[in-house]
């Protein structure tokens, strides 16, 4: 109810009551109570009445009539969130991520014939990470993160995803400018607008093909040999666990349930729901709206939370 129907009231109520305390003195110093009623009080008592009901009603149409501007309001937010390239681009790096996660699941928990073949797709998967993160750059600032702390560290995080596969950031020497190019153009088609671009993009299958014969249309002979050299390179450090597989793994669950968080708090009205602000700053404590989807486990939403803090404040490296 607006504050100015709640003054209002308030204020009648005191007089109401403040004009019986006074009438009931009166009748009592005049013995005759009914004159005083009849006379007084029906009179003045009526008016107020009718008047605080009209007040609750207006109220109730006020509250109707605010629900239903702000769901107006709601539904030309999720038409701007659904049609913007923003979107589209950080739910196909979450498919993608989901994707590479799984395979990498697999992997750490199988020792069977197949496991070459996560090894494939896992780097598969993170050549599409690595070249949507192009995309990722030209949309930074659009709709769909309400707080700048959660784009940068959705953003971060997604870097992190190719640190911790590549050993190093792609500002080191060592790191190849003609693997990352290669990269790009193998995978980087993915999120195209045009669909007839889009069937340009390979699929995992065909991937595990090119390994096997080391030819491509799309690619040079030159070309080819960098991209194998890449994928062996990557097969080398996932063997012999020099990828982190616990940060790489924190990092694509804590991109994916920001993404939710953001989206659930936006059309949180759309659900009948009432969520807690989203804090302006990174907080120190996970929010609640967060963790929910860790309810089975909320040892696994701490640990990213945690991951989350670390990525979005770094340390120092110790000097020697």
């Amino acid at each position: 109810m607006p504050l100015k129907f709640i003054v209002l009231i308030w204020l009648v109520g005191a007089a109401l009551i403040s004009i019986l305390i006074i009438g009931a003195i009166i009748a009592n110093k005049r013995k005759n109570a009914w004159s005083f009623l009849k006379d007084l009080i029906v009179p003045m008592v009526t008016p107020v009445v009718v008047g605080l009901f009209g007040f609750w009603f207006a109220s109730q149409q006020y509250q109707q009539q605010a629900a239903d501007a702000e769901r107006q309001q709601q539904t030309i937010v999720m038409r701007d969130i659904i049609a913007s390239q923003e979107h589209r681009d950080i739910s196909l790096l979450s498919a993608v991520d989901s994707q590479l996660m799984y395979h990498l699941v697999r992997y750490c928990r199988t020792n069977d014939q197949f496991r070459t073949f996560d090894e494939e797709a896992i780097f598969y998967f993170y050549g599409l990470h690595r070249a949507e993160l192009v995309n990722l750059i030209a949309t930074k600032g659009g709709l769909m993160f309400p707080r700048i702390w959660i784009e940068d560290v959705h953003y971060k995080l997604a870097v992190d995803v190719v640190f911790q596969i590549l050993g190093a950031n792609e500002f080191d020497p060592h790191i190849s400018p003609m693997g990352e190019a290669v990269i790009y153009k193998y995978f980087g088609n993915a999120s195209a607008d045009d669909g007839k671009v889009l069937g340009k993009t390979p699929l995992l299958i065909d991937f595990h093909s090119f390994l096997t014969k080391t030819n491509d249309s799309t690619l040079t002979a030159e070309e080819a040999g960098i991209l194998c050299g890449e994928f062996h390179n990557f097969q080398k450090r996932l063997q012999n666990n020099e990828i982190d597989r616990g940060k790489l793994i924190y990092d694509i669950i804590g991109m994916g349930h920001l993404a939710v968080y953001c989206y659930n708090n936006t059309f949180a009205y759309w659900y009948d729901l009432y969520p807690d602000k989203i804090p302006d700053e990174l907080p120190n404590d996970a929010p609640e709206q967060f963790m929910s989807a860790f309810k089975d486990d909320l040892s696994v939403g701490t640990n990213v939370w945690n991951r989350i803090r670390e990525i979005a404040n770094p340390q120092p490296a110790s000097k020697k």
